[in-house]
């Protein structure tokens, strides 16, 4: 299996093509548009997780499980949903929001 380390922001445009399977990044939450790590891929029922079959690699890049794939695509989808270009920006504000609330975040709200 080719394993690639990809920015979040290039991860986040990948999401819909990719429904089964985890998010897997460096570092902690709040992630930024360039925090580290990768789509792991899976079929519909399988449970492999990459720390099971790759630990090494896991361990040597020090990626956590963040989230499946499904959910991030649903945050993205609620971004798109109310504008019609979203920034990366918004989209890792999406994805934060849905990592730490399991919601959605508002991006109508002016801060």
């Amino acid at each position: 299996m080719d394993t690639y380390i990809e920015p979040l922001y290039k991860l986040l445009d990948k999401v819909h093509n990719a429904p089964y399977g985890y998010i897997y990044l460096q570092g902690e939450y709040p992630w930024s548009l360039n925090a580290l790590g990768l789509l792991y891929h899976t079929d519909r029922y399988d449970s492999v997780l990459l720390e099971d079959t790759q630990p090494d690699f896991v361990h040597s890049h020090n990626l956590q499980r963040v989230m499946q794939i499904s959910r991030a695509e649903d945050a993205m989808l609620n971004a798109f949903n109310q504008k019609k270009q979203p920034t990366y920006e918004d989209l890792v504000a999406c994805f934060n929001f849905h990592y730490k609330n399991s919601g959605y975040l508002d991006l109508t709200e002016e801060p």
